[in-house]
């Protein structure tokens, strides 16, 4: 498949920044024939990456996550979080509805529905700031870690340094390389940051 390919009529005032950090990773060298399965964090389903990445095997995670979108959009995902051991998509009303009593159905272990688990996963993107986001450190996968945010944002600047300061932790803990990109798209007013392997 190669490429993706955004089209104008898929891009909306909720994905605007999605829609530009997919091309922006995919000019660093994210190609998502290579990933069997991609873990999405920290958006809302109109707001995903994942909503591009449909051809392929995608899952969405976030305390953002409506389930009513993720299946307009035809998304696979969960309202949930990600924390240092990984996935946790924790027992709420809303997850019981989806899990608990749904045609096909998920069961309740101690803490957590049955979801995927971070062995099952090849890659993980995140567009965006979260409490959460160190915790990709702990974890082996190939990372796209970063955002695109409005050039006069008032918290660009601090977001700019968590993730100088991410990549320093990443780099501790991986066994592979990673690099700290920062670009302008000053024709759209927007900045973006990546974290990505070398």
């Amino acid at each position: 498949m190669g490429k993706i390919n955004i089209y104008e009529n898929q891009i909306n005032e909720s994905n605007i920044n999605s829609a530009l950090f997919l091309q922006y990773i995919q000019a660093y060298g994210f190609d998502p024939d290579n990933y069997l399965y991609m873990l999405e964090l920290f958006q809302s389903a109109r707001g995903s990456i994942s909503q591009f990445l449909k051809p392929y095997r995608q899952y969405l995670l976030s305390k953002q996550v409506e389930y009513d979108e993720l299946d307009q959009l035809g998304i696979d995902g969960a309202y949930g979080y990600f924390h240092e051991d990984g996935i946790l998509v924790p027992k709420t009303i809303v997850n019981d509805n989806r899990f608990l009593y749904a045609p096909v159905k998920r069961l309740y272990t101690p803490h957590s529905y049955g979801c995927p688990t971070m062995d099952d996963f090849d890659v993980i993107i995140a567009n965006g700031t979260s409490p959460y986001m160190n915790n990709t450190a702990n974890f082996d996968q190939d990372k796209y870690l970063g955002f695109c945010m409005d050039d006069t944002d008032e918290n660009l600047d601090i977001s700019v340094e968590r993730y100088k300061q991410l990549v320093d932790l990443i780099n501790k803990k991986s066994r592979d390389e990673y690099v700290f990109e920062h670009d302008r798209l000053s024709s759209k007013g927007k900045e973006l940051c990546l974290i990505r392997k070398r």
